[in-house]
């Protein structure tokens, strides 16, 4: 195919749509056959593109431009492309610009008037100036790609760190409820203790009175001795209770005397809640060892088969279970 001249202007024209038909179907033709006028016409695509996203054009070619030429998606993609490289930091763009021999500002002008380049148009034909162009514009858009990846990651690590924050709060928040909680729990086994400790001076019988009134040498007491239960088989002892009999004094023998302050329970032995609770036992010294001894109402005791569970009492308030005592009641 014959080669003829053709204008800027008639190359921006034929981007633009207005050609005649026959005109438009020759340089369809001569863009798929002729290498160098498809690298004009790349080149000077570009430059269009660059004008309109630059707000350059105007008139009719502005018209032309938005009707004809934003009318492909593939073109519409283009101009995007070109939006985004311009938002790169100025001196990046000149740098690029003059690194491919490209001036600062270009325009297009509408209609035919051609597009005065001659020295960069020339310059953009040679090889090793395409070369160096393709490879500033690969660092702009890898220059581009690293300032999203960070400005992402900054945001990511600042997101994390108010996430990490909300944690921390969270954690003494929950702390905070649960040294409460131990202390009010704490409180309250305290409050046991002394309303067990009442109890069990309720039930002690007074230096000046009996229970029912008479005085000491008056009152009728039961002394009962009940060794810990073991492993073994171990005979039931058996308590008889006068009807008459005013307290049951049960003296319990202690296995080991590892602590200071002991609790005892009254419980039904074939099973059941507790019937009766000490308050606070303090051991004493005998021959055989250390013991505790409980003071018991006979109206409490029923004829059937108890069991008295001793534990002792840490310093924290906690509770250990160090010896149950078996026994049957036979009230007369």
């Amino acid at each position: 195919m014959n080669k003829e001249p053709h204008t800027d202007g008639m190359i921006v024209q034929y981007l633009l749509g207005s050609l005649p038909e026959d005109e438009t179907e020759r340089l369809d033709e001569l863009a798929i056959v002729d290498d160098e006028f498809a690298v004009r016409l790349q080149l000077a695509e570009n430059d269009l593109v660059d004008a309109y996203v630059s707000g350059e054009l105007s008139g009719e070619t502005l018209e032309r431009f938005t009707s004809f030429y934003l009318s492909s998606p593939k073109r519409r993609e283009k101009v995007r492309f070109a939006q985004v490289f311009q938002k790169a930091p100025d001196q990046e763009v000149v740098t690029a610009r003059a690194a491919i021999g490209l001036p600062k500002q270009s325009r297009v002008r509408s209609g035919d008037e051609p597009v005065s380049r001659p020295g960069w148009l020339r310059g953009l034909f040679s090889p090793p100036a395409l070369v160096w162009g393709f490879a500033a514009i690969a660092l702009l858009l890898v220059t581009a790609g690293v300032v999203v990846q960070n400005r992402r990651l900054q945001a990511e690590m600042v997101q994390a760190q108010s996430e990490r924050a909300a944690i921390q709060e969270r954690e003494r928040d929950l702390q905070t409820e649960l040294d409460a909680q131990r202390s009010a729990s704490l409180e309250k086994e305290r409050e046991m203790e002394s309303l067990r400790d009442k109890i069990a001076r309720l039930d002690q019988p007074r230096s000046s009175e009996s229970p029912g009134g008479q005085s000491p040498e008056n009152l009728m007491v039961v002394p009962v001795d009940l060794a810990p239960q073991t492993r073994g088989i171990n005979r039931l002892s058996t308590v008889s209770i006068p009807a008459a009999a005013d307290l049951v004094t049960v003296q319990l023998e202690l296995e080991s005397g590892d602590y200071q302050v002991y609790r005892a329970e009254l419980k039904p032995l074939s099973g059941g809640p507790p019937v009766w609770a000490s308050g606070r036992l303090r051991p004493r010294a005998k021959e055989s060892g250390r013991v505790v001894v409980v003071n018991l109402r006979p109206r409490l005791l029923k004829s059937q088969r108890y069991v008295l569970e001793v534990s002792g009492i840490s310093s924290s308030g906690g509770a250990e279970i160090v010896g149950s005592y078996p026994f049957e009641v036979k009230k007369k």
